[in-house]
């Protein structure tokens, strides 16, 4: 193993960047970790003919650099970046985050707010699918994330750091509505710092310093800070990266447990509502079937995050008593007891999850003709261009399901829990309804208003994110 003095080699690139396909973009600040990762890929770049479809007018590698607003040096500093990048021949374009900022918790708002619009941007470049993003966290940035984890009691999945890759959906808002791929590589994870410093210091080249990675009033800061303490007590980034790298393969074991228990006793009912096999999940290992409801509930509830692992702990433990009261846990209803008839086994007793009605009012928005929305977190809606007028996408209601069954006697029969056909989406035409799509399949008239070839002009369909999460891509 090279010395932490030692510079990263061309023989060394060729490991670290195997899973690179050019064309490729960078996320790059202008500090030492980025910048290095910017000079390593050109090293890479050039040292052989790289193979993959490269479009003719697009440069090989695109340079991102990220201006929060929040120092005055920002602008500068994207500019420096870009003239570096050009003279390695690559492309370059400065995002700029313009919305307000948080009183507190500015780091962790920067951050999404950083990886929103690079998703955004390299969503809409013109590159093959999927599309990578090159990250520059290093060793010590993974071993500091572990003990800041760790110092909220975080468990396998916390504590395993950062993922080497991970895929995000970006989504394009038309008709329909398009989702793609986006790669997240992080392929400096097993380098220290100080290699990637040794490394600009072999080339010559120059970097910019952050002040704010020197304020102690950031807990990355402080533990950075602490960096002898730590391996006096044999805490060192290697260690720490290690213990990171051992979790991370006990997370994909159980990740992949849990998709097959999905497979085995879940159905989403086209994102309607789920229904779990009750018997199945409680005789899976305690860590998994928390895993999956997680899993479930995060899809249905309609909220940014999915419940915490605590209440998902007593979630679990009141199902396992044969507890069958409803509950209501991340923007879900949990209920169960139910008998679902889409289980192999009709008699066998069935959880029911769907979005919670009425706590939190469900949205409501007007769609044009041609464009699309990400409704509630759960669903895709887009009209096509050909609709003559645009529509309001809104919940069907209770109001609206009742009214529904006495008109179409046939609903009366279909599975479904009445408070999950209250939260579905329906499209409407100021008062009157066009179209509630998971119950066309019962009643053809609500299929929706159809254009040319017998296609719908209204699409929805439950977020693929969604089905990823519970059944894995």
């Amino acid at each position: 193993m090279p010395a932490d003095d030692q510079p990263i080699t061309a023989a060394e690139c060729e490991v670290l960047f195997k899973d690179v396909r050019l064309p490729v973009a960078l996320a790059v600040s202008g500090g030492p970790d980025s910048t290095a990762l910017m000079q390593l890929i050109a090293i890479w770049a050039k040292a052989g003919e790289r193979r993959g479809g490269v479009p003719a007018d697009a440069a090989p590698v695109l340079v991102i650099t990220v201006d929060h607003g929040l120092r005055s040096e920002a602008a500068a500093e994207a500019e420096w970046v870009s003239g570096q990048a050009v003279r390695l021949g690559f492309k370059h374009v400065t995002l700029r985050w313009t919305d307000p900022k948080p009183r507190t918790g500015i780091q962790e708002a920067a951050r999404e707010a950083r990886y929103r619009l690079i998703l955004e941007h390299v969503g809409s470049e013109p590159l093959p699918q999927p599309r990578q993003v090159l990250l520059a966290h290093h060793l010590d940035d993974q071993a500091e994330t572990v003990l800041m984890r760790l110092a909220r009691g975080s468990g396998v999945d916390g504590l395993s750091g950062m993922r080497e890759r991970e895929v995000r959906l970006w989504l394009h808002l038309g008709h329909p509505v398009q989702e793609r791929k986006v790669e997240l590589l992080r392929p400096l994870l097993s380098i220290p710092k100080s290699r990637l410093i040794a490394t600009l210091e072999a080339l010559g080249a120059e970097y910019l310093q952050d002040p704010s990675n020197r304020d102690v009033r950031f807990e990355r800061v402080r533990l950075r800070a602490a960096g002898d303490a730590r391996a006096a007590l044999g805490l060192t980034s290697d260690k720490l990266a290690l213990a990171a790298r051992r979790l991370a393969s006990a997370r994909d074991a159980l990740e992949r447990v849990q998709r097959e228990l999905a497979h085995e006793a879940v159905d989403l009912h086209e994102g309607a509502w789920a229904s779990i096999d009750a018997e199945k999940l409680v005789a899976a290992p305690p860590e998994v079937a928390m895993r999956l409801l997680q899993a479930v509930i995060g899809a249905f509830g309609g909220q940014p995050t999915g419940p915490d692992r605590s209440q998902v702990e007593t979630l679990l433990e009141q199902l396992t008593v044969g507890n069958q009261k409803a509950v209501t846990l991340g923007g879900a209803v949990i209920r169960p007891g139910s008998k679902d008839p889409g289980l192999k086994d009709k008699a066998r007793p069935a959880v029911a999850v769907y979005r919670e009605p009425g706590r939190r009012p469900l949205p409501m928005c007007q769609l044009s003709p041609g464009e699309g929305v990400f409704w509630d977190r759960r669903f895709y809606v887009s009209a096509s261009p050909e609709l003559r007028s645009s529509v309001r996408v809104a919940p069907l209601g209770q109001g609206g399901f009742a009214q529904l069954k006495r008109e179409y006697p046939a609903l009366r029969k279909i599975s479904i829990p009445a408070g999950a056909a209250v939260g579905l989406p329906s499209v409407w035409s100021e008062d009157r309804l066009l179209a509630v799509p998971y119950l066309s399949y019962a009643e053809t008239a609500l299929r929706g208003p159809i254009g040319a070839g017998n296609e719908p002009l209204i699409s929805i369909r439950f977020a693929t994110r969604h089905v990823h999460a519970i059944y894995g891509a």
